[in-house]
């Protein structure tokens, strides 16, 4: 199995030649780990989906119903045409995680196995971020996603200096949306689709109506 072809192939809308040409450029690029990554021009300092950029606020509802905060580095969810300020309103933000912190108060051989499972993507609601331009080892963590407004994303990171941002390259793109579209769409256990079925056979008849 070669995981840079399943992954062009799963996002094919590329014609034969392209993707032969991008699965052959990218399969020795992801021998290292900035495969995720490209640079960020100067022209082009707009969010993009998947865009990672510190000093970002966000907030969450706590267990008590409290409202908590979190600022710090973020990644950028929604489509990179939806975070443009005018276009929508609002765009989805995920919190941004240092890996040491993941693995605090574990025993070295718990640090092994978590960092493993880590970075190998067993963690549905986690995307592991390589260390690069300054940023330590990280993760994403889907489950704490939160809405903000476009036109403050935008702010922060027109004032964002370019080297304390993080650009997702094309196979870095590909991967993220594969890891996205798992944690909100994946069926939870093999009753999921039997389960579903019946509520809305049940439905169907209380109501008398042909779904």
């Amino acid at each position: 199995m070669d995981p840079i072809r399943d992954i062009l192939q799963f996002h094919r809308p590329l014609d034969d030649e392209t993707f032969k040409r991008e699965a052959k450029r990218l399969s020795t690029a992801a021998q290292s780990e900035r495969w995720l990554y490209m640079e960020t021009e100067e022209s082009k300092r707009e969010p993009w989906q998947g865009d990672v950029c510190p000093g970002l606020r966000l907030a969450f509802v706590a267990e008590d119903g409290q409202i908590e905060e979190y600022v710090g580095t973020v990644m950028l969810l929604s489509t990179t045409c939806d975070a443009v300020p005018g276009q929508d309103p609002y765009a989805v933000f995920a919190p941004v995680f240092a890996v040491a912190e993941f693995l605090e108060g574990l025993t070295a051989a718990q640090q092994t196995s978590k960092l493993n499972a880590l970075k190998g993507g067993h963690y549905a609601r986690y995307l592991y971020l390589p260390a690069a331009n300054g940023y330590p080892d990280s993760y994403v963590d889907f489950s704490q996603a939160a809405s903000v407004s476009t036109r403050y994303a935008e702010r922060i990171f027109e004032d964002a200096p370019l080297g304390a941002r993080l650009r997702l390259s094309r196979l870095g793109w590909y991967f993220f949306n594969y890891k996205l579209g798992y944690y909100y769409a994946r069926a939870e256990d093999e009753g999921e689709i039997p389960r579903r079925t019946t509520i809305q056979n049940t439905w169907a008849v209380v109501d008398g109506a042909d779904h």
